[in-house]
């Protein structure tokens, strides 16, 4: 979902294991990349067992400035 500072928050799925702020995830449909800016893993409250991790990204820029790809 896209916030209105320009972020998006996403959701991967629960074996997508460590993200670190910086790191970079690809959409494997689209090849959107996104750089993480926070990531945390979270349980479905129905059923815990369902994990699924939730990032704060930005999408990346191919011509960006800056090393994680933004203007």
């Amino acid at each position: 979902m896209p916030q209105t500072d320009g972020t998006w928050h996403l959701a991967l799925d629960g074996k997508a294991g460590l993200l670190l702020v910086g790191d970079v995830v690809v959409e494997p449909s689209t090849g959107t990349e996104w750089t993480v800016l926070a990531a945390d893993r979270l349980a479905n409250t129905d059923d815990p067992s369902l994990t699924y991790v939730r990032i704060q990204a930005r999408a990346r820029v191919s011509d960006g400035t800056r090393p994680e790809g933004h203007p």
